[in-house]
């Protein structure tokens, strides 16, 4: 509305100069003063149209400096909206090359998170994508911690590719006054450096987080045979690439007949260590946390169905006497099971993409592997490997009826999908062992519900 007014001014404006112009020019042709007025018209309009788009383009929810947060309802509008994408694949690449039978680790994340990628690397020797969210003014800052990460980490710069998303509508602001961190990039020297930047989430005005836009994003620079898709804070047991990659060679030297004709995805087991312990670098030292209730499974306080994964008791058991150099084997094999399970596991990139517009918290990636339970996928868990977040999560209260409403429309939306991935695999062998069951409505999410 602010920009129909404008233009009308605009167009007044006009009229009052061209009936002054007439007032002078009557002795000139009529033919030419109104070429000159039409062309003075359009000239105006088309230069207040332009400065509108741009100011409507550096625009989030609220306006591209506004700090304010999106209200659920704007946030719950966004759950099934079919967003476009502008990708800005490999901004930064890495410097190192990395063999095709390496894992690229695949990952995203907004600019308030960069910072993981620094223990990750202490962890991680193979090969990164990630995928940075820079809408509207938060485009500078990522810019700029991409530049500072790079330039004072060398692993970084060596294994880290960055790529940046953003929707369509959100493209980073024309005129932008967002150098959040310039003091920091030009005046710190990097041993002095602290991280995070800001403790201030600077993308939570432009509403939900688009999750699976960073995957699908991340997943475009990954150019070796396997790909690990997992958010930035998790940190892998220690080896995990090297102990896969001999698993997989022993394989192929002596091929296991339970292997032969499927596709398989191996599954990693997911856990949370409190705050200020050491993160476990094999199995031996993830029992002893376990034992002293200093690490839980993956979002056990907030959804105990989603990431436990098939007998876990008799995981921790397995190879609870094994040493750290435990040759890496396959526990147990099992199909996907519903309706809530979101393994992470290391695949390839042959495996479905993610349905862009599942965002925010919870079942945003269950499409993905229902669709793959359709494809008659395999998910083999590894015996003695697993990936740790630092910090337990636990469901607090004030978050409960925003995570629980977006996490129940994210679900709506899946039963649709699964209606339609029905159709589309109806002739699949595993139709009848693939189902998305209500179960009262995202069952097992709530600890009152467990």
């Amino acid at each position: 509305m602010t920009i129909i007014v404008e233009l009308l001014r605009l167009f007044l404006r006009c009229g009052q100069w061209c009936n002054e112009q007439r007032r002078l020019c009557r002795r000139r042709r009529w033919t030419n003063y109104e070429k000159h007025t039409a062309l003075i018209l359009i000239g105006f309009f088309s230069i207040s149209l332009w400065v509108a788009l741009l100011r409507r383009e550096g625009r989030g929810w609220g306006g591209a400096h506004s700090g304010e947060a999106p209200s659920l309802d704007k946030l719950l509008s966004q759950v099934r909206r079919d967003t476009t994408y502008r990708r800005v694949i490999g901004h930064a690449k890495a410097s190192g090359r990395f063999q095709k039978q390496r894992i690229t680790i695949a990952t995203q994340a907004s600019v308030e998170y960069l910072h993981h990628l620094i223990n990750l690397t202490e962890r991680w020797g193979g090969p990164i994508g990630v995928a940075v969210f820079t809408p509207g003014d938060t485009y500078t800052p990522a810019v700029q911690t991409v530049d500072l990460l790079r330039k004072c980490y060398p692993k970084i710069q060596a294994q880290v590719t960055f790529s940046f998303f953003f929707p369509s509508d959100q493209r980073p602001a024309a005129v932008d006054q967002a150098d959040l961190y310039d003091s920091v990039f030009h005046n710190t020297p990097c041993a002095e450096l602290k991280f995070p930047l800001t403790k201030r989430k600077v993308t939570d005005k432009y509403g939900l987080y688009p999750v699976n836009a960073g995957r699908n994003t991340a997943r475009e620079t990954c150019q070796t045979n396997f790909v690990l898709v997992m958010d930035i804070e998790l940190k892998p047991s220690k080896d995990l690439e090297t102990e896969f990659s001999a698993m997989i060679r022993q394989h192929m030297r002596h091929p296991d007949p339970r292997w032969e004709g499927h596709m398989i995805v191996y599954v990693l087991p997911v856990f949370e260590v409190k705050e200020g312990e050491k993160i476990p670098d094999n199995k031996k030292e993830l029992l002893k946390l376990l034992r002293d209730n200093k690490a839980v499974f993956f979002h056990k306080h907030r959804c105990g169905v989603c990431h436990k994964i098939p007998y876990y008791d008799k995981w921790i058991n397995a190879t609870s006497s094994s040493s750290s150099s435990a040759a890496l084997n396959i526990f147990f094999i099992t199909k996907w099971i519903p309706p809530f399970w979101e393994p992470v596991f290391i695949g390839t990139n042959s495996e479905p993409s993610y349905d862009e517009r599942f965002k925010g918290y919870g079942s945003n990636k269950i499409q993905q592997t229902f669709e793959m339970c359709l494809q008659d996928y395999e998910f083999h868990i590894l015996d003695n490997a697993f990936l740790v977040h630092e910090g337990i999560h636990y469901l607090l209260k004030e978050e409960l009826a925003e995570r629980g409403a977006i996490i129940k429309a994210n679900y709506r939306m899946l039963m649709d999908f699964g209606y339609n991935a029905i159709a589309k695999y109806r002739n699949s062998p595993a139709l009848k062992m693939c189902k998305l069951e209500r179960a009262q409505e995202i069952l097992g999410y709530f600890p009152s519900e467990q």
